[in-house]
């Protein structure tokens, strides 16, 4: 488990813990600013 911050960022697929359920590839940006 040499690559998991990576792994959580390069995919943005998986949400880590501490980020809420909406965060997908799709709602990436909107995770930052949703307007």
């Amino acid at each position: 488990m040499t690559t998991t911050i990576i792994d959580q960022e390069e995919t943005s697929c998986q949400p880590p813990t501490g980020t809420p359920p909406y965060f997908s590839p799709s709602y990436d940006q909107r995770t930052i600013s949703p307007q």
